[in-house]
């Protein structure tokens, strides 16, 4: 019998990843897409297909997953038991779900303070916008904590941030300007919205997560 809270190929896939204790981030990591993709597919209260590259690179990526499942409903969610190797593969990062990165990067906090102001946004609305409390708002910008990996998934799948621009300090807030030397105008130009920007992204973000930000 179908899951009346899963009616749909969208809701199927955002359970498995849930299921799996995953997130957008990873997902779009192990298939090699943009984390937009997936999230596009993840939204909640979106009844769409999922296009068929997206489906067999899916299956393709998690092969426990049963088709059944996914396609209509049917059957159990996996097709075999997830080994651990898998299962360690897909968690997230971290065992806590709003667990921040290492160290405290105030440039991260400025620049998301500056982002914040660019909509002419308080600390509220911006929560508003995003879905999220206002103290998560006030603990990033005044340094409290650096944002947890979930709320910068958030952040730029919402807003469309640059995360160069957030992380790094490269290029302008919204990807498309000019950098503030020839060196890394050259890197910017380069950068657009493909999907092997978006992988290049996830990748950056998680090597900083591993290793810690440094001042």
């Amino acid at each position: 019998m179908e899951n009346i809270l899963e009616k749909t190929e969208n809701d199927r896939l955002r359970a498995i990843i849930e299921k799996l204790e995953s997130s957008d981030v990873v997902i779009a990591k192990e298939m090699g897409v943009g984390v937009s993709t997936v999230s596009a597919c993840t939204m909640k209260g979106r009844d769409k297909l999922l296009s068929r590259s997206f489906y067999k690179k899916f299956i393709t990526t998690l092969p426990f997953v049963n088709e059944d499942y996914l396609d209509e409903g049917k059957g159990k969610m996996f097709s075999r038991k997830v080994t651990k190797e898998e299962a360690a593969r897909f968690k997230r990062p971290s065992n806590n779900k709003s667990a921040t990165l290492k160290g405290i990067n105030k440039d991260i906090s400025h620049r998301h303070r500056l982002f914040r102001q660019h909509y002419n946004d308080t600390q509220l609305s911006f929560g508003e916008r995003l879905g999220v409390d206002r103290g998560m708002i006030t603990s990033v910008e005044s340094a409290r904590q650096n944002p947890s990996l979930n709320y910068i998934e958030l952040l730029e799948r919402k807003t469309k941030i640059n995360l160069y621009w957030l992380l790094l300090g490269r290029g302008d807030m919204h990807g498309s300007g000019d950098a503030s030397d020839g060196a890394n105008k050259v890197e910017v130009d380069k950068l657009n919205d493909t999907i092997e920007e978006q992988r290049l992204l996830i990748k950056m973000l998680r090597e900083e997560n591993a290793k810690g930000f440094t001042h």
